[in-house]
């Protein structure tokens, strides 16, 4: 005997009329129930791939249910991808509702949610709102709640828990054959007669209980027949729920990464501040952020802290665009020793041993070595603060005026290529045989009076090689 089924038909399109990525449309039946000779089983689904434009597929059909003997209702979900900016493709699902399939051949489904079905009280247990919001808030276990007004009053099935969009292990939690119901370590253990062996209650809140402590979404499962009330070792287990993490950078212990945590596997954690990217391992990144290195609107910074502590760990940042003529990407360190945070340093590499040395109060911050040359000359500077300026073309006239028993020659005036932070020292040397420089002047910190000294007579001018040696800070 076939079962008896209408046509759905209808779209489900996002906000902005764009088809849902990678869409599914899925019925799953709440109970089981019958028609004639056939037993369609609780938690059955029917799922349905949509098309490109978001709609169900030619041909899409469901049971009849309203002519089955239990009352039964399916629960609607839409399931598909999107992609989103920290955490990258996400899996979406949401509940639509619960509906009943009438008489008619064929139904849109806006009129089969038009006229939201009910589960029916008759094979239901109540649980009251607040334990029903405990279940639901169990931390990483909720995709959604999108429910009909009925969730107000909820009951849970029996036989079988409507999705509604709990994950996995709250369904197995509660759908299992040997769920009992709800515990707190409040309560003396659930033991005595009655009570088998591999019966399981969830626990709704954190506390101690046999010596033995419990966390919210914890089970406590029997371990004997009979168990004991009071005492814990021998007659219980506790089974750990591991939830998962409930942001980017949740440290909390024993909870599950998701996709995107800590920038693993998706984009980096965007980070407001440098001073709170203190969760260890995890990947930050940052646009002109508080206590960078440097700063400006458009500097990136993409950089990990490793912790040791609360108060000890070490921070390193890499800036990969912002800062023009760098050359090549930037890595900066510092340390959080007790709780206070370190200058940060830079670590130099081969893109920054040669540009433009730079400082502050002393400190070097800029490049290891810098050359430079115009028309007074060449000059090297180093990031200890040392400077070195030469120049090689420079000319004395005669060198004929008799100084004791030596000719020498007239003042030669030389503007250092880079300025000194102090007077350097000087010296010169004539590119002539039995000549030698002299330095008849203290030098100033941007020029020296340079003179040739002869042991004989020379009409001509007279090439001298200068060279000052001081420092730039």
């Amino acid at each position: 005997m076939a079962l008896t089924t209408s046509l759905i038909t209808g779209r489900v399109p996002l906000p902005d009329d764009a088809a849902p990525l990678a869409a599914r449309a899925i019925f799953t039946i709440v109970g089981y129930d019958t028609e004639g000779a056939d037993t369609i089983p609780p938690g059955a689904q029917v799922a349905w791939t949509l098309q490109s434009d978001g709609t169900l597929p030619a041909g899409a059909r469901l049971w009849r249910n309203t002519l089955g003997t239990r009352g039964t209702v399916y629960a609607v979900e839409v399931e598909w991808s999107q992609a989103d900016r920290q955490a990258g493709v996400q899996r979406m699902s949401r509940s639509l509702g619960f509906i009943q399939v009438g008489a008619a051949d064929s139904y849109t489904l806006p009129q089969l949610l038009a006229n939201p079905a009910q589960p029916e009280p008759g094979w239901y247990e109540t649980v009251p709102r607040a334990v029903w919001e405990q279940i639901l808030g169990l931390s990483g276990r909720v995709t959604a709640i999108e429910a009909p007004d009925w969730v107000t009053t909820p009951r849970i099935a029996g036989g079988a828990v409507s999705p509604l969009n709990l994950s996995p292990a709250v369904l197995d939690m509660l759908n299992g054959a040997g769920y009992q119901g709800l515990w707190t370590p409040a309560s003396l253990f659930p033991g005595g007669a009655g009570t088998n062996a591999g019966q399981v209650w969830l626990v709704t809140a954190a506390g101690s209980r046999g010596g033995q402590a419990f966390t919210v979404s914890d089970r406590l499962v029997a371990l004997v027949s009979n168990p004991s009330t009071t005492v814990y070792a021998g007659n219980w287990m506790r089974v750990q729920q591991h939830e998962v993490t409930q942001s980017a950078t949740d440290t909390t212990a024993g909870r599950m990464l998701k996709v995107g945590d800590a920038g693993l596997l998706a984009n980096a954690v965007a980070v407001s501040d440098w001073n709170n990217a203190t969760a260890g391992g995890v990947i930050y990144s940052a646009n002109n952020a508080a206590n960078a290195p440097v700063g400006g609107s458009g500097v990136w910074f993409i950089g990990q802290y490793q912790r040791h502590n609360d108060l000890h760990g070490v921070q390193t940042l890499t800036l990969f665009t912002g800062i023009s003529g760098t050359g090549t990407a930037r890595q900066f360190v510092r340390a959080l020793t007790g709780g206070v945070w370190t200058a940060w340093r830079e670590v130099i590499n081969q893109g920054r041993i040669v540009g433009t040395v730079a400082q502050a109060s002393g400190v070097p911050t800029g490049a290891v070595i810098e050359r430079g040359s115009n028309a007074n000359g060449e000059y090297v500077r180093w990031a200890d603060g040392t400077q070195i300026c030469t120049r090689t073309d420079l000319s004395a006239p005669n060198a004929s005026t008799v100084v004791g028993g030596l000719f020498s020659s007239g003042d030669v005036a030389w503007t250092f290529p880079a300025s000194f932070a102090v007077a350097p020292v000087v010296t010169c040397a004539p590119a002539e045989a039995h000549s030698f420089g002299s330095v008849p002047y203290v030098p100033s910190t941007t020029s020296a009076t340079l003179r040739a000294l002869s042991a004989v007579t020379r009409a001509g001018t007279v090439p001298i090689r200068a060279q000052a040696i001081g420092r730039w800070f």
